[in-house]
Parts: C-alpha cells; sequence; structure tokens
C-alpha cells in the first residue's frame, strides 16, 4: 500500500506513511497534506492532522529533512502522530523536538491523539 492522505468525514486530514521513505516520497505526502489544508481553510475550519506511520519501513537523512522542511512552510493547527517501530517512534519524536513546534505531538495511542486533535 503506498503512502496515502485523505480528508475524513470529521475534516481531519489523515496521512499515512508506508514502506520505505526518502526526501521525494515524503515531499509528496506532504504537499498533498498542504492541498488538503487549503480546502480545509477554505471552508473556515481548524487543519488539524493525524498521521500513521506503522508502515513506515527504511527512511534516510534526507527523509527526516523534507518532513522538517516541510512541517515549517505548512499551514496547520495541530498535527498528531502515532504508530511505527520503537526506532521509527524514537526518530519521529526526534524531528518534532527539532520543530520546536508545540502545535505537533506523538501519542502511543489513536484515540489519545484525535481526542488531543479535537480540543484544539
Amino acid at each position: 500500500m503506498p503512502n496515502t492522505v485523505t480528508i475524513r468525514p470529521d475534516d481531519i486530514i489523515y496521512f499515512v506513511f508506508e514502506g520505505d521513505q526518502d526526501g521525494d516520497t515524503v515531499m509528496a505526502v506532504m504537499k498533498e497534506m498542504m492541498s488538503c489544508a487549503e480546502k480545509i481553510s477554505l471552508a473556515g475550519k481548524k487543519i488539524l492532522m493525524l498521521g500513521n506511520i506503522d508502515g513506515t519501513k527504511k527512511h534516510n537523512a534526507a527523509a527526516r529533512k523534507a518532513g522538517l522542511e516541510m512541517s515549517k512552510q505548512m499551514k496547520f493547527d495541530r498535527i498528531a502522530m502515532t504508530g511505527g517501530n520503537v526506532f521509527t517512534r524514537n526518530v519521529a519524536k526526534l524531528v518534532i523536538t527539532a520543530t520546536g513546534d508545540k502545535r505537533i505531538k506523538f501519542f502511543s495511542a489513536r484515540e489519545e491523539a484525535e481526542v488531543w486533535l479535537k480540543s484544539a
């Protein structure tokens, strides 16, 4: 299954990373997220995003750099991330910390992430 980005019925942008990731694959997802965010913004709604990295396999420095750079350019109110193996989770948490953005958080459980998003 490839990476996907969708707008759920509750207007949360849901993105999934599957398989090996590099700068190009991450950039493609981020661009799609930005497009979805524009649609939500034009509707006058908060831009809330929920990411699942359970299916992520390998990822390189270019993937991490692309995620960091794009998160600085994206318009959003909150981003919650879940999933991944121990290594991927720890790398994701480091990248989130590197952004310095308190609107981006990593959660152990999807339910907890959704509660935080909806409390915005």
